[in-house]
């Protein structure tokens, strides 16, 4: 004769505590990496800004987004705590790599990039440190007030901004990419800059 054993109330409350947060720490983790990427059209105009580079060598250096106009510019907003934006600096490391490698057929549609990363909603140190463990192949900018990642509405790290060469938001990425959806982005710029004159 078989008995089986009930859980107490006390036990099935803390079963059920415990499903629940593998379920959101599943969800947090694996979510934003499942569909397609997702695209928040803009709902503002880029308006210039001036941001200091991060700069392993030396301070001092800054940036205006005026000063890359007629030119794609890849925003790329992380913090050193945001674990996929990790992945994503990788992607877009390979991205610029592509974009100047010989014989890359991106760099002989005479596509002009530039990727700018926008460090925010963290502290100088800890990014000076995620830029020494990972050795990007672009600059970032410390937006330290968080006044850009406001104007443009950024709740979600990492969050891609593409502008165009006139200064226009193109769309606005709000979850991690994957390689083949960066080489989208880029064979949707080589398009564009065929059909402009």
């Amino acid at each position: 004769m078989s008995s089986t054993k009930s859980l107490s109330p006390r036990q099935a409350a803390l079963f059920g505590t415990a499903v629940l947060g593998i379920a959101l720490l599943c969800a947090f983790l694996v979510f934003p990496y499942l569909g397609p990427p997702k695209r928040r059209l803009p709902e503002v105009m880029i308006s210039d800004f001036d941001l200091p580079v991060l700069d392993l060598k030396e301070e001092g250096s800054r940036v205006q987004l005026s000063d890359l106009r007629g030119q794609y510019v890849l925003l790329d907003f992380w913090a050193s705590w945001c674990e996929p934006c990790r992945e994503q600096e990788e992607l877009y490391s390979l991205l610029v790599k592509e974009t100047k490698r010989p014989g890359s057929s991106f760099g002989e549609a005479g596509l002009r990039l530039t990727v700018l990363g926008v460090v925010t909603s963290d502290v100088r140190e800890a990014a000076l440190q995620f830029l020494r463990e990972e050795q990007p192949e672009y600059d970032s900018v410390f937006d330290e007030t968080g006044s850009l990642a406001r104007a443009l509405k950024i709740e979600n790290l990492p969050t891609t901004v593409i502008i165009d060469p006139t200064g226009k938001i193109r769309s606005i990425e709000t979850r991690t990419l994957r390689q083949e959806d960066v080489f989208q982005i880029l064979k949707e710029f080589q398009n564009t800059s065929k059909e402009e004159p």
